[in-house]
C-alpha cells in the first residue's frame, strides 16, 4: 500500500495508535480480549511493511520479550576465563527470532568465543565481536535472519547464546544490551530494547600468597649478653633491642618444620609452616633467650593481609619500615600491608624460652579481612621533666562492634567511641626515660598501631642559631654578586630540639646593606635571633688617567711625564688606585692603571705618552764665496728620528749678498716634540767691478766690434777691504773664452777674447770665477767684417784689389803689446 492510500484511511491509523498505547500501558492482550491482539496482526497486514517497529517498553509484563543476562553478575579472576548467557525470556509470545548488541569494557574484559544453543533458534545469522571496540553482535533465529516472517514459534524463556571472557585487569566492567529485537510470528522485528535487563562482571586480582616455608633466609642468632630478668616488658619492647641492621652473620635458608610441629598453630587462625633459624624447635641462649632475623621477597599491588605467630615476640618490616609488631601475649597479629612492586619482608622473633621460630602468612586482601585505623596527631611529643607527656589521635574499625579495644605500650590511653572515635594519651610519670617510642595499636585480632617519639627534656637554655652568607663576603666585607642567607640552628644536648628555624634561605639582589635576621625557636619555647648583614656592590669604580705636563699640539712631549690615575666609587669606596706613574722613555708609551673598590669590581683606563727628548740633526751648506748683488742659497739639511720634523721645516736658506766682506748664514729647525737645533757657516761676498761695455780698440764705439776682433774685458774683484788679486777664472763671449790674468800695473783683471768670423750678433760677456760663479756683466753687438755701412772706407775701395793686402798693415809691431792699449 502506498503513502497515498496510508493517509486516505486515518482512521485506521488512529486505531492502530490507540491499540499501541493499550499495549504500551502494560495491560496483557488476554484482559483485553484476543481480538485486540489479532486486530492489530490484522492491521498489521494491511498497512504492510509500512509499519513501524514496536516501542521499547519498560516492563516485562508487556507482551513483548525480556532479555537479561545469566548470572546477572558474577566476579572473576585475572587470567581465569568466566562465561555469561544471554537469555530470552518471550514468556508466552511466540517468537522465531531474536537479535541484540551488547557493549563490554575492552580494558577489563576480553571476548575467547560467542556459541549460539541448538534450540529453540539453532540458525545463527550473526556472530561477531571486537575486543578493540568492546562490541558483541548476536543473531539467530529458526529461519536465516532477518527472512520472511514465519506463521508458527516458540515461547518461553532460553538460553540463545553464551560468551567467554577473559579477565585482563581488575575493575568492574558493565555488560551492555546497545539494542535488542524480537522477530514476531506475523509481526516481524520489534525493539525492545527498554525491556533488556544489563549486567555487569567484577574481575578481581588473582590471589597472591606467601607463607613462611625453607626459602626464607636467616641468620645465626645473637644471644642477649646475660638472660632478661622480665622479658616481656624488657625484650618485646615497641622497638626491639636488637634490629634488622645489627651484626647479623651466615645467612643461610630457614629450615621448615611443617604446618603443625607447633602447639599454637592449629589456633592461629590461619595455615602457614612453622620456621626456624636452627634445626629444631629448642630455645638456645642464655635462659633460652634469643633474636633471629628471618627475611624474603614479596610482591604485588595494592592491600595484603599479613599474619602473624611468633614464639615469643615478632617485629615485622617492609623494605625497613615498621609494619606490625606482636607483644609478649603470645596472641596472633593480623596487620594490614600494602605493597606496590617487589619489597623486602623482614622478621626479629625474640624467644623468651621453650620452642622458638614463628611463621607468617601474606596474601591478597579480598575484602574479607577488615583492619582498623589508628593515627596520631603528633608524629614526635616533647615535654619537660615532671611534665606529663601527652598525645591524642583518631581510630575507627568498621566491622568492629561496640567495643573497639585501644591500648598504649606505655602510659594511658582513654578513648570515646564504640567502633571509632578519638583517643588521648598521657604518661604522667615524672622520671621517665629521656627518649622512647609509644605504640598504640587499635583493634584485636587484625590489629592496627600508630607509633610517636617522646622527648623529655629541662630545657631553658635558648638554642643557638647562626646565620652565613653565599658566597661568603670578601676581606672587604663586600660581594660584588647576588647573595644567599640561610641559618643553622641547634638546642644543646639533651634540649627540646629545634621547632623553628628560619627564615628559610633569603637571596639578597639589592645593592648597598642589606640585613636578614633570623630566629631559632626549641620546643620548649626558648629563643635567640641573630643578623646577617649583607654589602653588594656589583657597580664597577671609576678611573681617570691624567698626563703632565700635556702633550703639545703634536702629541708629543719633549720631557719626562707624569701620569697621574684619580679613581671614585659610591657604594663600597675605592680599595686601590695606581700611583701616579712617571714616563721617561723617548717611545710611544701606554701607561695603563686598574682601580678596585672594596667589593672586588675594577675598572682599567690608559692613556697614551709620547716622548722626544732628542733634537733634530741640522746642517748648512752653500757657497764659500758669492758675488755682491747677486742670488744665492744654502742647503738646509735636517733629520728628527723620532717624532719628526716640524711641519714648515726649510730646505734652503737665502744668503746675503749685499755686505761685502765675511758673512754669516744660520738655520733653526724643530721636531714635532718642540725639541730644535741650528746651524750656520760663514761665506764671503765679493764685488765684481767690470765697469762699462768694452771699447773697440780702433774706436768703432761701445761694444761695437767686428766679427774676428779681440774684445778686451776688464775687472776689479774687492771684498770691500782688499783687492782680490788670487781669483782665477775666465770670460766668455758665445761660444769663445779667454782666461782672466791679473794685471799688476793697472791692478785689475783682464781678459782678451778672440772672436770669431762667424760669430755676429748680440751676446753676454760673461766672467767666471772659479768655485764661485758665473756673472753677465756686459753685452757686446758682434757685426760682419764685410759690412760696408759699418766700415768706414769700404766705399772708396771698391776692389780689394786697391788695397790687395794686409801689407799696407804689415807691421803688426805698431801694435806689439796689448799693453799699450
Amino acid at each position: 500500500m502506498s503513502n497515498k492510500r496510508l493517509h486516505s484511511f486515518p482512521s485506521i491509523t488512529g486505531v492502530f495508535s490507540y491499540l499501541s498505547r493499550l499495549v504500551h500501558s502494560g495491560k496483557r492482550p488476554g484482559r483485553l480480549g484476543a481480538g485486540v491482539r489479532g486486530l492489530m496482526v490484522g492491521l498489521a497486514l494491511l498497512l504492510g511493511a509500512a509499519l513501524p517497529a514496536a516501542p521499547a517498553f519498560a516492563s516485562h509484563s508487556s507482551t513483548f520479550a525480556a532479555t537479561k543476562l545469566s548470572p546477572n553478575s558474577q566476579s572473576c579472576t585475572v587470567g581465569v576465563p568466566c562465561s555469561v548467557n544471554i537469555v530470552f525470556d518471550i514468556g508466552s509470545t511466540p517468537a522465531y527470532g531474536i537479535s541484540a548488541k551488547v557493549s563490554f569494557d575492552r580494558t577489563r574484559l576480553q571476548v575467547v568465543s560467542v556459541s549460539g544453543t541448538s534450540s529453540p533458534f539453532p540458525i545463527v545469522s550473526q556472530n561477531t565481536f571486537d575486543n578493540t571496540s568492546g562490541t558483541i553482535e548476536f543473531m539467530s533465529g529458526t529461519i536465516a535472519l532477518p527472512g520472511p516472517v514465519q506463521s508458527s514459534g516458540v515461547g518461553g524463556t532460553f538460553t540463545v547464546a553464551t560468551v567467554v571472557f577473559n579477565p585482563i585487569a581488575a575493575g568492574t566492567s558493565p555488560i551492555k544490551f546497545l539494542s535488542v529485537n524480537e522477530y514476531m510470528i506475523n509481526y516481524g522485528p520489534y525493539g525492545v530494547n527498554g525491556l533488556a535487563v544489563d549486567g555487569s562482571i567484577t574481575v578481581t586480582a588473582p590471589v597472591v600468597v606467601y607463607t613462611s616455608n625453607s626459602q626464607v633466609q636467616t641468620w645465626d642468632p645473637i644471644f642477649p649478653a646475660s638472660a632478661y630478668g622480665n622479658w616481656p616488658a624488657q625484650a618485646c619492647a615497641p622497638t626491639p633491642a636488637v634490629g634488622p641492621n645489627a651484626n647479623w652473620v651466615n645467612p643461610h635458608n630457614a629450615f621448615d618444620f611443617g604446618p603443625s610441629a607447633h602447639p599454637w598453630q592449629p589456633t592461629a587462625g590461619f595455615i602457614a609452616n612453622w620456621i626456624n633459624a636452627w634445626s629444631n624447635l629448642s630455645s638456645q641462649g642464655p635462659s633460652g633467650q634469643s633474636w633471629t632475623k628471618y627475611q624474603t621477597q614479596v610482591s604485588g599491588n595494592g592491600s595484603f593481609v599479613l599474619n602473624l605467630l611468633a614464639d615469643n615476640c615478632s617485629w615485622v618490616y617492609l623494605d625497613s619500615t615498621l609494619v606490625g609488631y606482636q607483644n609478649a601475649n603470645l596472641q596472633p597479629r593480623t596487620y594490614p600491608v600494602t605493597l606496590s612492586g617487589t619489597s623486602t619482608l623482614t622478621f626479629i622473633i625474640f624467644d623468651g624460652g621453650g620452642l622458638a621460630g614463628g611463621m607468617y602468612r601474606l596474601e591478597t586482601n579480598t575484602g574479607t579481612v577488615t583492619f582498623p585505623v589508628v593515627a596520631a596527631d603528633n608524629a614526635s611529643v616533647t615535654t619537660n621533666k615532671g611534665t606529663p607527656a601527652t598525645n591524642t589521635g583518631t581510630y575507627s574499625w568498621a566491622n568492629g562492634g561496640a567495643n573497639v579495644p585501644v591500648t598504649a605500650s606505655v602510659g594511658t590511653v582513654t578513648k570515646t567511641g564504640t567502633n571509632n572515635g578519638t583517643w588521648s594519651w598521657s604518661n604522667p610519670s615524672t622520671n621517665p626515660p629521656y627518649d622512647y617510642d609509644v605504640t598504640i595499636t587499635a583493634g584485636g585480632g587484625p590489629a592496627a598501631f600508630v607509633q610517636f617519639h617522646v622527648h623529655v627534656v629541662t630545657d631553658t637554655t635558648a638554642p643557638t642559631i647562626v646565620g652565613a652568607a653565599s658566597p661568603a663576603a670578601n676581606a672587604n666585607g663586600w660581594n660584588n654578586t647576588n647573595v644567599t642567607v640561610s641559618f643553622t640552628c641547634a638546642d644543646e644536648a639533651g634540649g627540646s630540639g629545634i621547632a623553628s628555624c628560619g627564615p628559610t634561605p633569603v637571596a639578597v639582589s639589592s645593592e648597598g646593606t642589606t640585613t636578614v635576621t633570623g630566629t631559632a625557636t626549641d620546643n620548649a619555647g626558648n629563643t635567640s635571633t641573630t643578623s646577617v648583614t649583607v654589602k653588594i656592590d656589583k657597580t664597577a669604580p671609576t678611573i681617570t688617567a691624567t698626563a703632565s705636563p700635556a702633550p703639545n699640539g703634536n702629541g708629543w712631549n719633549n720631557t719626562d711625564v707624569t701620569v697621574t690615575f684619580t679613581c671614585a666609587d659610591s657604594l663600597s669606596g675605592v680599595a686601590s688606585c695606581p700611583a701616579p706613574v712617571t714616563v721617561s722613555a723617548e717611545a710611544t708609551t701606554t701607561a695603563s692603571g686598574t682601580a678596585t673598590d672594596n667589593a672586588g669590581n675594577t675598572s682599567t683606563t690608559s692613556v697614551t705618552v709620547k716622548i722626544d727628548k732628542t733634537a733634530p740633526t741640522v746642517s748648512l751648506s752653500g757657497p764659500a764665496i758669492v758675488i755682491q748683488g747677486q742670488s744665492a742659497s744654502a742647503t738646509v739639511t735636517a733629520s728628527d728620528a723620532l717624532s719628526g720634523l716640524a711641519s714648515g721645516t726649510p730646505t734652503s736658506v737665502a744668503l746675503g749678498t749685499s755686505t761685502l766682506g765675511a758673512n754669516t748664514a744660520a738655520v733653526t729647525v724643530a721636531d714635532n716634540a718642540g725639541n730644535s737645533s741650528s746651524a750656520s757657516f760663514t761665506y764671503t761676498v765679493w764685488s765684481l767691478a767690470c765697469p762699462g761695455a768694452p771699447v773697440e780698440k780702433e774706436g768703432k764705439g761701445t761694444g761695437q766690434f767686428n766679427a774676428g776682433s779681440t774684445i778686451p774685458v776688464k775687472c776689479k774683484i774687492s771684498d770691500g777691504t782688499n783687492l782680490i788679486t788670487t781669483a782665477t777664472g775666465s770670460v766668455s763671449i758665445g761660444p769663445v773664452s779667454a782666461a782672466l790674468r791679473w794685471d799688476r800695473e793697472d791692478k785689475q783683471y783682464i781678459a782678451t777674447v778672440k772672436t770669431d768670423k762667424t760669430m755676429v750678433g748680440t751676446y753676454d760677456v760673461n766672467v767666471t770665477l772659479d768655485g764661485v760663479g758665473t756673472v753677465t756683466v756686459a753685452q757686446v753687438n758682434i757685426k760682419d767684417h764685410q759690412d760696408k755701412d759699418d766700415h768706414e772706407g769700404k766705399g772708396d775701395n771698391k776692389g780689394k784689389g786697391d788695397n790687395k793686402g794686409k801689407g799696407d798693415n804689415k807691421d803688426k809691431g805698431d801694435n806689439k803689446g796689448k799693453g799699450n792699449d
